[in-house]
């Protein structure tokens, strides 16, 4: 049984998960918008389903959140410079950084949007 109390196991998961999803989602559409869908679905699925000790402890929703958003990007990101575009590994250190360093601020920006709302759906789901 997976255990979802931490922030690592939920996002190694998840992140995985959404990965997959994200490779699968490109392979069976080229639409642009489409390919981005997964991503919060993926993190609001993966944020529904942490139940950590502290119910009301923000910095571990966030980081259950942006750990799956970077396991997500990362899956995606080595799928494409392995097998879609090979020779993307010959570009130099600084071409990959900058880009995984941009996934992460989204990564932050939404994972932290998202930590919000599901605490407050949360709270006021328990007060009704």
């Amino acid at each position: 049984m997976l255990n979802f109390t931490k922030p690592i196991t939920s996002g190694l998961f998840w992140g995985i998960a959404g990965g997959l999803l994200l490779i699968l989602t490109i392979k069976l559409t080229h639409i642009g918008w489409y390919e981005i869908v997964p991503y919060p679905i993926v993190l609001i699925v993966a944020l529904m389903t942490f139940k950590p000790e502290d119910k009301k402890n923000i910095r571990v929703f966030f980081l259950a959140g942006f750990f799956t958003f970077i396991i997500m990007t990362l899956v995606l990101y080595i799928e494409i410079i392995t097998i879609e575009n090979p020779p993307a590994l010959l570009e130099p250190l600084w071409g990959h950084l900058w880009r995984l360093g941009l996934m992460a601020a989204i990564g932050a920006v939404s994972s932290f949007i998202l930590t919000f709302l599901i605490l407050f759906f949360r709270n006021a789901r328990q007060t009704a």
